[in-house]
């Protein structure tokens, strides 16, 4: 395969008008005894926690065994093997990648388990499917569903570690395979940018060169090579057998471990070097050859495998750290006139360092202010460090995640398991006893303040933690542009010129919409389903509203819909009118400058379909369902009537989104799919920029705000953690505050409807 680069139990009490009083009972986590005092140096064990069997053999090799059932009657097996293309030599570039190819072909092997199972393996799925080189070691996985392949997939393994015999010719067939695999790669451009950023990050070390060789590096493999980084790097004291799932006897297993890999001798012990990276300033580097135009900033972080308690502490406020630079660039590129969509993402390749990378696509004539933006807020966390209320919410992420992974302890996948243990293993990563780990979380949040962050931002943002890579299709921006956008921020900072965010700046970050206060509905009708913990209300505008209270830490879920859509149109509406959802929620974006934000915030989004309209929204904290619920008010009470200049202006910025270059690959297949599986009806065709031209975008805003106009054909469910008595008042003002129109709008009729059209009209009329 190609190298990777339960309920809460409250008692309700009602009156006339359906006020709730809850009174939650504090659960297991909420109940663990704290720690009293931290002592930052206190060693943290480095036995693997949730593992039933695990230890050394006689020559080395490492082995983990445990029973899981989740899934049920599947077993893992896995072979882990400390070597990577950062074991190669100059001159054996490729080799760990071609040696994961030559395995699983089976070429000398003489245990007839080992072959069998091979044989069969490769016919269900494809051997190569279920392997990976990476950096620092190579992982083979096999699943199995009885104790007889589990036998022979044990077979397999040991047969992979000890008994690889390899002709020229079998090498040069291979070549040709990993060759091919090394060309499609190249022409995927996540791939293409992914290669260009290591070589730029990881400059001076072998993390800098290509993941699995280059074509010629491949080509000058020889015989002789392979067989030597193979004797050398597979060797039992350089390899772990992982077994994770619903086997019925786990002894069984250690001794089928003992009986495959006892008598192999063990090997020489190998050291590597990993050099900390030289670097004392930003670096910053452009690269024209890309079709999209992106910024990426990345910080490097020494990595914390969490052996000590100050670790675990570093660690912490790493992400807390993280966590705020995101929310504040998307706080400020989604409030420009052209809203800006941030991506990021952890990397944990590399054994010295953890690399967090956050990106944003724009157009050429942004990339400087783009750049500054994100240059500034870097300087400003540098010296100011973050705020109060960045802290507070940072900490209560925390704890929502340490509370969600103790109460669900137990329910580890096998596949999870597995990764822990492969971590274990390779990196020495402390697995934490869930109890600890939780109450190390709890003590940390409540030891860290605004003035430990600040010591810490000043270390973590320095500028030789920094890398900027410009990605373009022409020279936008040179080198020296940015050196001269970083001169500029630099000598802001050394003046003493970088104020700290202003309190307006703090204040619309959160209060992400302007305050309203709509005159309150009523409930006029609630049931509960006791013995499912849910409440439905029918509110006085005749809304529908479905609610579940759950323990579940992992958010809250909204939904709203409402049955009738496209497929009820005239055929010459039905071009403008693909177009609605689109133009309606760019029209609302670009006139409200907080209405983008504030969806971000909460995971907004808006949907018509040919049968149905449909809003939904997807947070963590419990305290956005007022901001939420605000969002879907203003959505349907709005009353803005746009010019045309300012409808040509999202048709332009839709057209530029909707042009190939911005296309991806994948939803061009989806939507291919998708158009031909209708029967060419056109009420799945995809959007596409050409189509622009034909738009009335008038008749396309009008039909937006009448999909979501009338609240008593819609029904809202929302289930998640929260508490009822409160969640009462804001639907009822909120969602019962929306009013109903005196007469119906997009009412729906069942029995009129027909099949959807499958042309458009030749001639289409505005």
């Amino acid at each position: 395969m190609e190298p990777s680069p339960e309920p809460s139990e409250h008692k309700e009490e009602e009156d006339e008008e359906w006020e709730v009083e809850s009174y939650d009972e504090p659960d297991e986590f909420e109940l663990l005894e704290p720690i009293e005092k931290l002592d930052y140096e206190q060693e943290l064990s480095s036995a693997p926690f949730q593992v039933e069997h695990h230890g050394v053999l006689q020559n080395g090799l490492t082995y983990y065994v445990k029973k899981n059932s989740t899934p049920k009657d599947i077993i893992l097996v896995n072979l882990i093997v400390k070597a990577g293309a950062v074991c190669e030599e100059e001159n054996e570039r490729g080799v760990a990648h071609i040696i994961e190819h030559l395995v699983l072909e089976g070429y000398g092997y003489t245990n007839s388990d080992a072959t069998e199972y091979l044989k069969a393996f490769k016919h269900q799925c494809g051997a190569h499917q279920q392997a990976k080189t990476y950096w620092d070691h190579t992982s083979y996985n096999f699943s199995v569903t009885n104790s007889e392949d589990l036998r022979k997939a044990l077979a397999l393994t040991a047969a992979i570690s000890q008994e690889l015999v390899v002709t020229s010719d079998e090498l040069e067939k291979e070549k040709l395979i990993v060759i091919d695999e090394l060309w499609h790669g190249s022409q995927i451009v996540e791939k293409q940018h992914s290669r260009i950023f290591s070589a730029q990050l990881y400059q001076g070390t072998k993390y800098a060169e290509p993941l699995g060789g280059t074509e010629k590096n491949v080509r000058d493999l020889s015989v002789d090579i392979v067989k030597g980084f193979y004797l050398k790097w597979y060797v039992p004291n350089n390899m772990a057998v992982i077994v994770v799932g619903d086997a019925t006897e786990t002894q069984s297993i250690i001794g089928l471990v003992r009986t495959y890999f006892e008598r192999q001798p063990r090997g020489v012990p190998q050291h590597l070097e990993f050099p900390l990276l030289k670097q004392c300033e930003p670096r910053l580097t452009t690269h024209v050859n890309s079709e999209i135009l992106k910024v990426y900033v990345s910080f490097m972080f020494e990595k914390q495998w969490g052996k000590r308690v100050n670790e675990v502490f570093i660690y912490f406020q790493q992400i807390l750290l993280q966590k705020v630079i995101v929310e504040r660039l998307k706080k400020i590129l989604l409030s420009m006139s052209n809203p800006k969509e941030i991506q990021y993402s952890r990397d944990n390749d590399s054994q010295m360092y953890s690399n967090f990378v956050v990106w944003v696509e724009c157009e050429g004539y942004e990339t400087i202010k783009v750049l500054e933006t994100f240059l500034v807020e870097i300087a400003r966390l540098r010296v100011h460090g973050i705020e109060e209320n960045e802290l507070s919410e940072g900490c209560v992420f925390w704890l929502k995640t340490a509370g969600a992974e103790y109460r669900n302890r137990l329910d580890h996948s096998s596949e999870e398991l597995q990764k822990n243990y492969t971590r274990h293993f390779n990196y020495r990563e402390c697995d934490l006893c869930p109890k600890l780990q939780a109450q190390l979380i709890v003590a940390l949040t409540k030891s860290v303040n605004v003035e430990k962050m600040k010591s810490f931002c000043e270390l973590q943002c320095k500028a030789s933690n920094l890398s900027v890579i410009i990605l373009q299709s022409k020279n936008f921006v040179t080198q020296e542009d940015m050196k001269g956008s970083l001169q500029k921020i630099t000598d802001l900072e050394k003046e003493g010129s970088l104020a700290q965010r202003s309190d307006e700046e703090v204040k619309g970050s959160n209060n992400l919409i302007l305050e309203m206060e709509p005159e309150s509905g009523k409930i006029v009708e609630r049931v509960e389903h006791s013995d499912i913990g849910a409440v439905e209300l029918i509110l006085s505008n005749g809304m529908q509203v479905t609610y579940q209270c759950t323990m579940d830490d992992e958010g809250v879920l909204l939904s709203g819909f409402s049955y009738g859509g496209l497929s009820e149109l005239a055929k010459e509406d039905l071009l403008s009118c693909l177009f609605s959802c689109e133009i309606g929620q760019n029209v609302l974006c670009k006139s409200f400058e907080r209405f983008f934000t504030a969806c971000d915030k909460v995971g907004f989004k808006v949907a018509v379909d040919e049968y149905k309209r449909a809003f939904s929204a997807n947070f963590v904290d419990s305290s956005y369902i007022k901001l939420a619920l605000q969002i879907v008010y203003f959505l349907f009470t709005s009353d803005l009537e746009p010019e045309e200049e300012d409808l040509q202006a999202v048709v332009d910025d839709l057209r530029e989104r909707l042009s190939p270059r911005h296309q991806r690959l994948q939803d061009i297949l989806v939507n291919t799919a998708k158009e031909i599986n209708s029967g060419g009806s056109c009420i799945y065709k995809p959007l596409k920029a050409e189509d622009l031209s034909q738009v009335d975008t008038s008749k396309a805003w009008k039909y937006f705000k009448n999909c979501f106009r009338d609240p008593s054909s819609f029904r809202v469910i929302m289930i998640g953690k929260f508490d009822s008595a409160s969640v009462d008042p804001l639907l009822s003002r909120y969602l019962g505050g929306i009013p109903r129109p005196s007469v119906p709008i997009m009412e729906f009729q069942r029995g009129k409807l027909t099949p959807a059209p499958s042309h458009f009209p030749l001639a289409v009329t505005m």
